[in-house]
């Protein structure tokens, strides 16, 4: 059998090659008889090998000499031997639990070989083959000394490192090729149109437009879930190709948390312009750092824009939604219109600014997810 010099660090099953035959040859699989199937079922799960008894229904199937087949087989089981026997870091078990949320998200190749995911989690977090897997080295390398701290909750810093990493990588997707940097100028003048799109009901649908206004002014935007032990529900960081980049989480599954969040974080790059990274947990905390509360103030009046935040609780009758909410919920959806926001936006305002309870409108509020 014909087996070259060359050692990958990377290996596919069988059971993938044939999915990729499949794919690419279009086959019709309602041609191939049952028990076929079931033997291909069996090869793609690894409950069977390829092997001089089952070689022939591959080659009427796909084409390919018995050679290749078994070939391919062979070179496979080799390297899972080879990988098998292969050094192993330290530290890795520290990271199993990363490897897996990492694989269930798709960021990670699966593979039940820890040296692969040794590899695969190198790669991931940009280091060398050859370097040693220390969770101090990744924190130091993504977060350094830059991260402005987050308060109150239990956070891991590997985690959160690692969170920061996968928001970097989508934020070199979305640029691509392109050679635009980051713009405050831009940005602050296409407030006004990110600010209309908070009226969209459904904000998946929002997101491509939205992204794409963000991205003119060298701003990314990823929305994506974090890691387990990171419960931050926005963060903002400027990049060194010259971009910045902003994440939004999930975490509340509300619409309305989602654009204060979004323009806290805009906040954060307009008035802190360097190369601190924002993380933001939630919208109750206590004894804020001031740069909190700018950024606060800065999505307040962004959002609020013509009246000031402070003007807000004289701007709306406060006293009419306590007395009837019926009739409070129009005068928020009134209000909202004049403003040019979504009522579920300017109800979750309301509740931020402690001017009516959380308790209030619930069911008016969008879930994103």
């Amino acid at each position: 059998m014909l087996i070259n010099g060359f050692q990958p660090n990377w290996i596919q099953s069988p059971g993938k090659v044939i999915n990729q035959f499949i794919l690419l040859s279009n086959i019709d699989l309602k041609s191939i008889s049952k028990g076929d199937l079931e033997l291909l079922e069996k090869i793609k799960t690894e409950k069977e090998k390829i092997n001089i008894n089952n070689i022939d229904t591959l080659s009427k199937i796909f084409g390919g000499s018995d050679e290749f087949w078994l070939n391919l087989q062979y070179q496979y089981d080799e390297h899972v031997e080879r990988f098998s026997h292969k050094k192993i870091d330290p530290n890795f078990n520290e990271f199993k639990n990363i490897v897996s949320e990492l694989k269930s998200e798709k960021w990670l190749p699966l593979t039940d070989l820890n040296y692969l995911d040794q590899i695969n989690l190198k790669a991931f977090y940009g280091i060398s083959e050859f370097q040693a897997l220390e969770s101090k080295t990744i924190v130091s390398n993504v977060l350094g000394s830059k991260l402005k701290t987050i308060g109150k909750y239990s956070v891991s810093d590997l985690n959160l490192a690692t969170y920061i990493r996968k928001v970097e990588l989508e934020a070199r997707k979305q640029f691509g090729l392109s050679n635009v940097n980051w713009n405050k100028d831009r940005l602050l003048l296409k407030l006004g149109e990110i600010k209309e799109l908070t009226n969209s009901r459904n904000i998946l649908d929002t997101l491509p437009e939205l992204i794409n206004i963000l991205n003119q002014c060298g701003v990314a935007l990823v929305f994506a879930p974090t890691l387990s032990k990171t419960p931050i529900c926005g963060l903002a960081k400027f990049l060194e190709n010259g971009t910045a980049v902003i994440a939004l989480t999930p975490k509340y599954n509300r619409d309305y948390v989602f654009w204060q969040t979004l323009f806290h974080e805009i906040g954060h790059l307009i008035l802190h312009e360097s190369e601190m990274i924002f993380c933001d947990e939630d919208d109750k905390q206590e004894g804020k750092a001031s740069i909190e509360t700018e950024a606060d103030l800065f999505m307040f009046n962004t959002l609020l824009y013509p009246i000031d935040h402070e003007d807000l609780e004289n701007y709306v009758d406060l006293r009419l939604i306590r007395r009837s909410k019926l009739e409070g919920w129009k005068e928020i959806c009134k209000k909202a219109r004049e403003l040019n926001i979504s009522a579920s936006l300017l109800t979750g305002i309301l509740k931020r600014m402690s001017l009516i309870p959380y308790s209030y409108y619930s069911d008016r509020h969008q879930n994103i997810l």
